[in-house]
């Protein structure tokens, strides 16, 4: 039975675990290990300045996401072992709730399995844009909920 809740000090490691064999296995090209001591710092950081870190759990850590105040999801990993089986779209459901009727995100133009799952659940594209590390093409997403008063 899967479960979410606010993001414990203690999950750091398995966060980073659970983010860098997604990443790894969807960007293969990209060594992921080496960002890792990075991508901390960066988690660390998100957190401290405010954002909400959901973790879900299900016989252990089976992934998360930050979403700041502004409706930013920045980050959303699901371990591999939970791909497929509602982890992703149980965060998803969560981050909506959590929102003020509002989500923003980004995602590779060449994650095609993510844009599936991202429209899939309501996410509408509004253009492009440029990924300030890997420079690789990106697509700006946007979920309004139905009490939203914010436009595109």
């Amino acid at each position: 039975m899967k479960r979410l809740r606010d993001w414990r000090a203690a999950d750091h490691e398995g966060l980073l675990d659970i983010w860098q064999e997604s990443w790894q296995f969807t960007m293969p090209d990209i060594d992921f290990a080496v960002r890792r001591p990075g991508f901390s710092d960066y988690l660390r950081g998100l957190i401290a300045g405010g954002a909400h870190c959901r973790v879900a759990e299900a016989e252990g850590l089976a992934g998360f996401y930050t979403l700041d105040d502004a409706g930013y999801l920045d980050q959303i990993a699901v371990a591999r072992t939970h791909w497929g089986n509602g982890t992703g779209q149980l965060l998803i459901e969560d981050a909506k709730a959590l929102s003020a009727g509002l989500i923003d995100l980004k995602v590779n133009q060449a994650n095609h399995r993510a844009i599936r799952f991202y429209e899939r659940l309501g996410f509408q594209r509004m253009g492009a844009d440029v990924n300030p590390v890997s420079m690789l093409p990106l697509w700006r997403y946007r979920w309004l909920g139905q009490n939203s008063a914010t436009g595109p």
